[in-house]
């Protein structure tokens, strides 16, 4: 049996008022060549049992489950390293993809087969139910910049990047993955100066994107189809189904 085209990521925490419509958006996919990798970090709700709940109906969700916290940025490793597709998606266990997002990501890499990073935008869901549309700035390779612009499910990259960039800093808290992103790229000081987090404070989706654009010239794509949920919004309006 062949490899599946796209790697889905998620680690979840503690998601159980979310998790069923993260993974429901990626099996309404249009494009069904995927292997979706959930990382349970240890959660002490029924995120879990949600998850296996639809890894028993589906094949190609596989649940992985971590004996103790370890935090995003371990869980996103443990899901990267196990992952077999050619190109690895993240999302989030609180956000969804549009059901359209690997149809019109798989069209964009026939189009351009030279580019091993896409990065696109996504629809920003705020706390009061309003709506806006946010599009990464242009990036180049070896340019320096900040976060704020980059979010988890708005870049995809190959599976063999990894080779280059290897994976996150382990770290457990936001200011340990802080200061080891800023010891490999000391440039970042320039931004960030003295603080020790990236912002958000984790900022490891602009992290890691930082670490791929060393290596690789990223194609910005005019789409946006990933939705996000600011923090603390868990319900849409009409339930989760």
């Amino acid at each position: 049996m062949s490899n599946p085209k796209f790697s889905i990521i998620t680690p979840v925490f503690n998601g159980e008022k979310t998790i069923s419509r993260t993974i429901k958006s990626v099996i309404n996919q249009s494009f069904e060549d995927w292997e979706y990798i959930i990382v349970d970090d240890n959660s002490t709700d029924e995120s879990r049992g949600i998850a296996n709940s639809f890894r028993l109906i589906d094949k190609r969700i596989t649940l992985l489950h971590s004996t103790e916290h370890q935090h995003k940025a371990i869980s996103r490793n443990i899901g990267m390293d196990r992952a077999t597709g050619e190109w690895i998606c993240w999302l989030d266990a609180d956000d969804f993809y549009l059901p359209f997002y690997l149809e019109v990501l798989d069209q964009a890499m026939r189009r351009f087969p030279n580019y091993d990073v896409f990065y696109f935008g996504g629809i920003v869901v705020w706390n009061n139910w309003g709506v806006s549309l946010r599009m990464p700035l242009v990036h180049h390779k070896d340019e320096i910049f900040g976060s704020g612009d980059i979010m988890s499910g708005g870049f995809i990259f190959r599976r063999a990047c990894l080779e280059k960039t290897g994976f996150l800093p382990e770290a457990r808290d936001p200011y340990t993955f802080g200061r080891k992103i800023k010891k490999m790229f000391p440039e970042l000081v320039e931004i960030y100066g003295e603080r020790e987090d990236l912002g958000n404070p984790w900022g490891d989706d602009w992290a890691f994107f930082y670490m791929l654009t060393r290596h690789y010239e990223p194609k910005k794509l005019n789409i946006a189809p990933y939705v996000v949920m600011i923090r603390g919004q868990k319900e849409l309006p009409y339930g989760n189904d």
